[in-house]
């Protein structure tokens, strides 16, 4: 884990920053390809995933429910730049992937979407 983390630029420090796209490449522990972080945040150790983390160390609001995400300008896994990143709500997020057609036509991921809705709803 990259213990020490208090500061915005002490997650870019552990990231390689590409010259062409302005990516923080996050180098260190990652689950699922996705950055984990532990850092300090509100007087304690926590962990976060990477783009949440770099949201919340930019010192941006994020209000309860709302989950940060890529913007379409950046699908990479592992960029940690807060200004490739946007915050919303899960269903802010779910019409986003409709409007940016990440999912369309991915069929494991439509039968993995249906079978998660399928799953929460009530008999």
């Amino acid at each position: 884990m990259s213990w020490g983390i208090k500061t915005l630029e002490d997650i870019r420090l552990r990231c390689f920053v590409d010259p062409e796209t302005g990516c923080w490449l996050w180098r260190l522990s990652a689950q699922a390809g996705v950055p984990r972080v532990s850092m300090f945040w509100e007087g304690k150790e926590q962990k976060f995933r990477g783009r949440r983390a770099s949201w919340l160390m930019a010192g941006r609001p994020l209000p309860k429910g709302h989950m940060v995400y890529a913007k379409l300008c950046c699908q990479e896994l592992l960029c940690m730049n807060p200004d490739h990143a946007q915050a919303g709500t899960r269903k802010q997020h779910g019409l986003w992937l409709r409007r940016s057609g990440l999912i369309k036509g991915r069929p494991k991921k439509i039968a993995a979407a249906r079978a998660s809705a399928t799953a929460r709803r009530k008999l």
